[in-house]
C-alpha cells in the first residue's frame, strides 16, 4: 500500500489492478471496465430529491458527480433549493455539506 485510500481491482483470473489516493469516479469506472469489459452501471435517479433520500448528506461536488451536472450549475440548483428550504448547509473548513430537509 502505497497511498490512501488504496483500491485492489482484480478479476476471476487472478488480473489485478490498483487505484491509489483519492480519484476521480471515472478512474474507479476505467479500472472495472478494463477487467470486465461487459460490466454496465445501474441507472439511478438523478434528481435532487431522490439523491438526498439516498445520500442525507453531500457535498457540491459528490453532488455534482451524482448527478452529471456540471459544478456551476450544481452550485446555483443547490443555493436555489437551499432558498426555497428544501435543504440546509453546514459550512465546514472543507467546504459545506448539503443536507436535505425533511418535510
Amino acid at each position: 500500500v502505497r497511498g490512501f485510500p488504496t483500491l485492489f481491482f482484480s478479476d476471476a483470473s487472478g488480473n489485478r489492478l490498483t487505484l491509489y489516493g483519492a480519484r476521480p469516479y471515472t478512474q474507479f469506472e476505467q479500472n472495472v471496465k478494463a477487467l470486465m469489459p461487459d460490466a454496465t452501471g445501474n441507472a439511478f435517479d438523478t434528481r435532487p430529491e431522490a439523491l438526498f433520500a439516498r445520500y442525507p448528506t453531500l457535498t457540491s461536488r459528490e453532488f455534482a458527480t451524482l448527478s452529471g451536472k456540471p459544478k456551476p450549475e450544481v452550485e446555483q440548483l443547490l443555493a436555489d433549493l437551499f432558498a426555497e428550504n428544501k435543504l440546509r448547509k453546514t459550512v465546514t473548513k472543507n467546504g459545506v455539506l448539503w443536507i436535505w430537509e425533511k418535510n
